[in-house]
């Protein structure tokens, strides 16, 4: 199930995956996000065990699934989701 994270559409915001328990002892070799339109993906980065998107813009009420895939030092690929919800602030 994905994560769900909240934003507003002001909002410039940071979103991680951490992988350490998923590919201890490995490493990251590649990370790739996938970005549904709508919103904005300002930066990516990764290190280690973690991989980060920097977000912005959004419609509110709407929910945006983001997709990230990885390649590790073993040569494994793996996939995981977040939810990002545009919400007025509260």
């Amino acid at each position: 199930m994905a994560e769900l994270e909240t934003k507003t559409p002001a909002e410039q915001k940071i979103y991680g995956i951490d992988w350490t328990t998923k590919i201890h002892p490995a490493t990251i070799t590649d990370s790739d996000w996938d970005i549904p339109d709508g919103i904005t993906a300002m930066s990516h980065n990764f290190a280690e065990q973690l991989t980060l998107v920097k977000l912005d813009g959004g419609t509110l009420t709407e929910d945006y699934t983001l997709t990230n895939t990885i390649v590790t030092s073993d040569s494994e690929q793996f996939q995981a989701a977040i939810v990002i919800r545009v919400r007025a602030a509260s």
